[in-house]
């Protein structure tokens, strides 16, 4: 009842860390700049990328410095406007796809969340930081909970006391 409802109470969460994904922008994306993703040029993620670089006159021989700043960010975020591309499914069935480009944050997030194949949680885990929460802080509780003060100072303050802190403070405590 008292967890911060953003984290859930974990005080952090796993969010994607552009560099990792991407550590070296003048490699192109056909020799493997996109760090969690299949090479294969015929598979999923290579197709949708081909499709979304088209749109931009650029193929998949460029690199992510070659992308002007507003598909820089289409690329990180993904497109609002559909792009054109066509995949081979395993069972040779060639489709023709139009569709938003995802986006490489949201796909390495859904893709770590979603995936049954732990290979694929574990490549995307790699491209992932712990950060704090942004409504807590790490606090781990909601505004209210923290809003409550024995001495000047919530829970989560007195959570963070070492031993010699804590007891300190209690010697100093004036409850009245």
């Amino acid at each position: 009842f008292g967890a911060c409802p953003e984290c859930m109470g974990l005080g952090a969460s796993l969010e994607v860390d552009f560099e990792r994904v991407i550590p070296d922008r003048k490699i192109s994306f056909r020799l493997g700049a996109v760090k969690p993703f299949s090479l294969n040029a015929e598979s999923w993620f290579m197709r949708q990328l081909d499709g979304f670089l088209k749109v931009y006159g650029l193929t998949l021989d460029d690199c992510y410095d070659d992308l002007p700043e507003k598909a820089k960010e289409e690329f990180r975020h993904g497109s609002k406007e559909p792009v054109s591309f066509t995949y081979t499914n395993v069972r040779n069935e060639t489709k023709e796809y139009f569709r938003p480009f995802e986006g490489i944050i949201p796909m390495v997030r859904l893709r770590y969340e979603e995936s049954f194949s732990e290979s694929m949680k574990e490549a995307c885990a790699q491209h992932l930081v712990r950060v704090p929460c942004k409504t807590c802080h790490g606090d781990r509780l909601r505004p209210e909970s923290l809003a409550f003060r024995v001495g000047g100072k919530n829970i989560s303050e007195i959570t963070r006391m070492s031993i010699s802190e804590l007891l300190d403070f209690i010697k100093h405590l004036d409850l009245t």
